[in-house]
């Protein structure tokens, strides 16, 4: 029986003349038209129906529904006409789905309201991946009154296909007043036993309708229907099979459908599980980082989280991570390491959005191809080219490449796809998705919002969102605190004179160099009239209280912890030991004597100047060198054993008087050619044992920062010419001109972990126009975990580490490498970079920026402390753009770390590249 009605229903709009669902729909028509009698006509009104209408043009039926998957093999869905936008861009993603999300809502609408009481016993859902072995599931049940909707939840997996049975009769759904509970009429067909189509194999081309009621505008048409009604009706038959074993016959079965997972990747987003990528605007609050507190936190995680809690911002170096989980992966499944590169990713500056910063793609435990993948869950992870700006705010934006194991492509997951919306998802309490709760959209509205900016991001850059996998905005920390830290004496009012006095200074006995003048046959002492050294007052604003663990012993010893406010409101006065070498002849026909700093390097002392003093004295250049925190006369003792004999431990220092010679610490043994002998420079044995620690990275950031404020302070006692360094007596009577010191311009001159500091008094100290870095690096991670020198030491922090399950190549230990990053951020050298020349910071006493600055980084080919590599990324870092004059480096061979000062194995070299370091500084003084 025919009709056109029946004909004319096919045509279910303009978008497309035929839509998977139509061949139900002519059926449904022609059971209206009473095609058939064993099946009602019409549903008696004292019934409620389960609606199953694919023929309208926004299809009714139970959703997600495989019927949406035949035509294309990905989810097909219509826009009804006039619906919200929100909705108009939730279904084109829903169309590039190859199978309906695991954590999909299985759910069904009905003509009339429900009673809720029998909602629960009412559905079944089982597993029909295999059909020939159905596997019922435990699932929850819930009625949804506005919409008459009934909803069903279940622990769905990906890849795996699903039956959903609402029961009806005894035991089954009833109406709200107690009315009988039917299926829809072409529902009947779709529960029936009898095959629809004539053919098993449903691509046979001489396929057809086992009945006439399947009619179509010609042959092929009613193929395609005939298949695509039986396609539904033998996935359903394994589900209903077995509930007629169970005793429940198809007549009770109001409606059932069928509906199978993604096999694609879905990236992974779960804000409710707090699996979110890492670092996160997300957890900030207030202004400050808001990490949640895990009850799995031992007092040692507490502590840390409290003390990452007060930053402002997170790393400006660290490894950015698209999911931050013990448990979760980056995707649903296991990815393809291969298929990830750094063009699926954007990092731009929300503030300047057409500055990209470039990132390093690694995918941690992923496999590769035949690579099985690692026992952890797969962790991309984007490492910044460059160091990020200091307190800025970043949006990343992973885009659509990734593939998974299989071959599969990545896909946005569904909440991450309704939070990149640009329409809202709810208004006025009410949700704007017919497919979304009104709680559910009024609850994640927030989160869209927040991601808005990252999203605009991606508008700006004319990047599609259906194109972002995921997308998230960070904030970083300030590292730009030099500035105000090298401000700091002038606050406090430190005293700018000399401890005693300008003629207070002890004269320093300079045999050795002459002894060394003859061991090398090169001249090293001639042009240096005199050393003395002298004193003045610091300030320090590291905690007295502090404390870190000794790694080999596993137990908490003190050490001068990070800054405090209250040490940084009033610091701890402390005498400053300095050794000043005179030139014989003064750098300017005036008299005038410029002064160069010396900083030395790890575990040596201001002593070690003693080695460039001749060079810089031969340009006319005055040297001057004070100990490093933790080094020298600065060295922190545990106890009295590590003074010499007759003095005691004390605030753990060893007391040292300018005048006594015997008093101070207990002095390093050194190699000789005659064998063991005290160190003629009198180094203390513990000299930096304490500078740097593995397991209280803040007090480690804030001992490189405690030098800042140290050479604030000299600058001020450098330019005091009644009472300061400017008022020592330089002057020798035989010539005909009055030597003076020159307080302005001074030079820097730092080697090792002098130049490491050195970039950061360079950026800081607006006086010093010009430095030599002398074999610097970054970060200080990075060259404690490269650098063959300090083997024992990342021995020493692995075994730590691993003994609290953070194993070398674990996920947990890279975390702890990454906070080691952020902490150190502020004090790392390639955090300021760009404030040497293009971008100087702010001068805080003249209330303007800085002047750029004249930097030449040398460094040694083959380098075993601080690896080329390290240095490498602090040339990188330096932007010397509006100026490239003022920039140069130089790798120089044939020698080894400390070749600047090694006068007895490398003489040559050493004294060359001497004379390089101290030409750059006067060139510069020359050509400022």
């Amino acid at each position: 029986m025919r009709s056109s009605a029946c004909q004319d229903s096919i045509v279910l709009g303009p978008r497309r003349p035929w839509r998977p669902w139509d061949a139900a729909g002519a059926f449904c028509l022609a059971l209206l038209l009473g095609c058939t009698p064993d099946i009602p006509r019409d549903a008696p009104p004292s019934v409620v129906v389960a609606e199953y209408d694919p023929s309208a043009a926004v299809p009714v039926v139970p959703r997600p529904n495989d019927l949406a998957l035949y035509r294309t093999g990905l989810v097909d869905v219509a826009d009804a006409e006039g619906v919200p936008e929100a909705e108009v861009q939730f279904n084109r993603y829903l169309r590039t789905l190859d199978g309906f999300p695991s954590s999909a809502t299985a759910s069904c609408t009905f003509s009339g309201p429900l009673d809720p009481a029998t909602v629960q016993a009412a559905a079944r859902v089982l597993d029909v991946t295999d059909p020939s072995a159905p596997i019922e599931l435990s699932s929850t049940a819930s009625y949804e009154e506005s919409k008459r909707r009934l909803k069903v939840t279940a622990r769905f997996g990906r890849e795996r296909s699903y039956a959903v049975a609402l029961l009806a009769g005894a035991g089954g759904l009833k109406g709200a007043g107690g009315e009988e509970v039917v299926g829809a009429p072409t529902f009947s067909l779709l529960r029936a036993k009898k095959p629809l189509a004539t053919c098993s194999d449903l691509a046979a081309a001489d396929c057809r309708p086992t009945t006439s009621l399947i009619s179509g505008e010609s042959a092929e048409d009613e193929r395609a229907k005939a298949v695509l009604l039986e396609r539904a009706r033998r996935a359903l038959k394994p589900a209903l099979d077995l509930l007629e074993k169970q005793g429940v016959p198809r007549e009770q079965v109001a409606a059932g459908w069928v509906f199978s997972t993604h096999r694609m990747g879905l990236a992974t987003f779960d804000p409710a599980s707090k699996v979110v990528p890492f670092p996160n605007d997300l957890l900030m609050k207030d202004g400050r980082v808001n990490l949640p507190p895990d009850p799995a936190d031992d007092l040692s995680a507490q502590q840390l989280k409290a003390a990452l809690n007060a930053l402002d911002g997170f790393s400006t170096s660290a490894s950015l991570l698209t999911e931050g989980s013990e448990a979760k992966g980056a995707a649903d499944v296991r990815l393809d390491g291969r298929s990830l590169d750094a063009s699926q990713f954007r990092l731009v500056n929300l503030d300047n959005p057409s500055e990209l910063v470039p990132v390093e793609v690694s995918c941690r435990s992923c496999g590769e191809g035949a690579k099985a993948p690692g026992s952890e869950p797969d962790q991309v992870a984007l490492k910044p080219a460059l160091p990020l700006r200091s307190h800025t705010r970043y949006a990343v934006l992973w885009l659509k490449g990734a593939q998974t194991l299989a071959g599969k492509p990545v896909n946005a997951s569904p909440l991450f796809a309704l939070s990149r919306l640009s329409a809202p998802l709810a208004s006025g309490g009410k949700s704007t998705l017919d497919s979304l709760d009104d709680l559910f959209a009024v609850l994640l509205e927030p989160l869209r919002q927040k991601l808005q900016p990252a999203l605009a991001a991606a508008d700006r850059l004319s990047i599609p969102r259906e194109e972002v996998l995921l997308a998230w905005t960070f904030t970083t920390q300030t590292t730009t605190e030099l500035s105000q830290l090298r401000a700091k004496p002038q606050a406090w009012g430190l005293p700018s004179g000399l401890s005693g006095g300008p003629a207070s200074l002890v004269a320093v006995d300079l045999s050795l160099l002459a002894q060394t003048s003859a061991l090398i046959g090169r001249d090293v002492h001639s042009e240096i009239r005199w050393a003395k050294e002298g004193e003045f007052t610091s300030g320090n604003a590291l905690d007295p209280l502090g404390s870190e663990v000794n790694l080999a012993s596993g137990l908490s010893v003190p050490t001068d912890g990070a800054f405090t406010s209250s040490a940084l409101a009033s610091p701890r006065p402390e005498a400053r030991r300095f050794i000043l070498f005179v030139p014989k002849t003064a750098r300017y026909p005036d008299g005038r004597t410029p002064l160069v700093f010396f900083h030395h390097g790890l575990g040596q002392s201001r002593r070690d100047s003693v080695a460039i003093a001749n060079t810089a004295a031969r340009a006319g250049y005055a040297t001057l060198a004070i100990d490093a925190p933790f080094h020298g006369l600065r060295s922190y003792c545990q106890s009295s054993a590590d003074c010499r004999a007759g003095t005691s431990c004390t605030g753990h220092r060893c007391p040292d008087t300018l005048a006594d010679p015997n008093d101070g610490y207990r002095i390093r043994t050194i190699g000789t050619p005659l064998g063991p002998r005290p160190d003629p420079l009198e180094t203390p044995d513990i000299s930096g044992s304490q500078f740097s620690s593995s397991t209280n990275v803040f007090a480690s950031r804030d001992h490189f920062r405690q030098q800042v404020i140290d050479y604030g302070q000299l600058i001020r006692v450098l330019e005091d010419k009644v009472s300061g360094l400017a008022a020592i007596d330089v002057d020798d009577p035989a010539t005909s001109v009055v030597e003076k010191l020159e307080p302005s311009g001074p030079g820097y001159l730092g080697q090792s972990l002098g130049g490491i500091i050195g970039t950061l008094i360079a950026a800081a100290v607006p006086e010093i126009p010009a430095s030599t870095l002398n074999v610097p690096g970054a970060s200080m991670t990075d060259i404690m975990l490269t650098a063959p020198a300090f083997s024992s030491g990342k021995q020493a922090m692995d075994a730590y580490l691993a003994a609290r399950g953070k194993p070398v190549g674990s996920q947990a230990y890279e975390q702890f490498l990454d906070i080691a990053r952020w902490v150190l951020d502020p004090a790392d050298p390639q955090s300021f970079g760009r404030h040497l020349i293009a971008e100087p910071l702010r001068d805080e006493l003249a209330g303007a920026a800085g002047p750029r600055k004249k930097i030449f980084v040398q460094w040694i080919e083959g380098d075993q402390v601080v690896p080329n590599p390290t240095t490498r990324l602090l040339v990188r870092s330096v932007d010397a753009a509006p100026a490239p004059g003022n920039f140069r480096d130089k790798m120089y061979t044939g020698g080894s770390h400390a070749f600047l000062l090694d006068l007895f194995t490398s003489p040559g070299l050493a004294l060359a590249a001497q004379a390089e370091a101290i030409q750059w500084i006067d060139d510069a003084r020359s050509n400022p």
